[in-house]
């Protein structure tokens, strides 16, 4: 018995020190717990800041490549006899100036005149009236005619349609041709079911001085046409090209649709008003473009649609086999070194002022 009681004494002697290292234990592992979670915030906060400082540094996505950096590029252009102007000597300048060493197909729909409600009845009707031209990599051109626009947008996977209006009717009235630009997009859509984008094309017009009716011409301009200019233009090029331009800024520029939009326009013009090169000698009649006029126009074109500037002419003649002409036999278009600077320079000064009025 006295031997539980001494037993009992000694627990309860060290019951009170065993309660304090308890005490002292929980507060070390409070004291851990409570460190351990600090550091924990402190790693968690090191840790957003790090994953906030890599999303940040993460590379943006790539951008699509536009048609010009693909390996092969596949252009059409529905139009009429004033894309003929471009499209002539297009294939020749892209061959000799090298294209950036990739692939190319041109392609053209012409119908002489086309507006753009003909080019949405003749898409309606499924209308075989069209000359379809084609054109790869410097090849010989190969045309088709009595096709229809269908035919042509499924001939080919196209990177890029060009829409290319008449004249003055298409351009100074754009507000009231975005149904039928709409029509005709909806429907090449139908059609080309690849990935494709669209482009706007603004051509020179020849506003008619009234002295050219006196014989210069070969041919006589239709019932209207001189009136038209006359009212439009005062038979004046630079207002014709300011109000085309201006036309463009305001309803195609605007339009997220057109990607690619080329004013040829521009370079005609500065070869004319700030270069010296006769109106005669950059138009064949009262409205088409002659061959100097077709090479300052595909020049300017091609470097438009690169973006990059002209460095070099390349093409030192435009044959005779490639000029086209219902008036007379003609030779081989020679370009001299004169010739070439002003093709050069016109160009240039198009890619930089595609849609700015020319000083006079």
């Amino acid at each position: 018995m006295k031997r539980v009681l001494a037993l009992l004494l000694v627990l309860i002697t060290l019951l009170p020190l065993a309660c304090a290292c308890g005490q002292s234990e929980l507060k070390i592992e409070e004291t851990v717990t409570a460190e351990t979670k600090a550091e924990t915030a402190e790693t968690g906060d090191a840790a957003e800041s790090e994953t906030a400082t890599v999303t940040e540094e993460k590379p943006a996505e790539p951008k699509p490549q536009s048609p010009y950096e693909q390996s092969v590029t596949r252009i059409l252009i529905i139009g009429n006899s004033a894309s003929n102007d471009v499209f002539a000597l297009l294939d020749k300048v892209f061959h000799a100036q090298g294209f950036g060493g990739k692939s190319y197909t041109l392609s053209y729909l012409y119908y002489s005149g086309c507006t753009f409600a003909q080019h949405v009845n003749f898409m309606k009707n499924n209308s075989p009236v069209y000359d379809y031209y084609k054109v790869s990599n410097g090849t010989s051109k190969t045309k088709e005619t009595e096709r229809t626009v269908k035919y042509a947008l499924e001939d080919e996977a196209w990177d890029v349609i060009f829409l290319h209006p008449r004249g003055e009717e298409d351009v100074l009235h754009s507000d009231l041709k975005l149904e039928l630009r709409r029509k005709i997009e909806a429907y090449v859509d139908q059609y080309v079911p690849t990935e494709h984008v669209f482009g706007f094309h603004l051509r020179a017009v020849c506003p008619n001085d009234p002295e050219f009716y006196s014989g210069n011409w070969p041919v006589t301009p239709p019932a209207g046409y001189r009136e038209r200019m006359e009212e439009y233009y005062n038979f004046d090029p630079y207002v014709q090209f300011s109000k085309g331009a201006e036309a463009v800024r305001t309803h195609i520029l605007t339009d997220p649709t057109y990607k690619y939009n080329i004013s040829t326009a521009a370079a005609v013009y500065y070869a004319q008003e700030r270069m010296g090169v006769a109106q005669t000698a950059l138009y064949r009649d009262y409205t088409h473009l002659s061959d100097l006029g077709r090479v300052i126009a595909a020049y300017s074109f091609y470097a438009q649609f690169t973006g990059e500037p002209i460095e070099e002419v390349k093409l030192d003649a435009v044959p005779a086999k490639s000029r086209q002409s219902r008036y007379q036999s003609l030779g081989d278009l020679v370009l001299t070194e004169d010739l070439k600077h002003i093709i050069k320079t016109s160009a240039n000064y198009a890619l930089e002022h595609p849609w700015d009025p020319i000083e006079k």
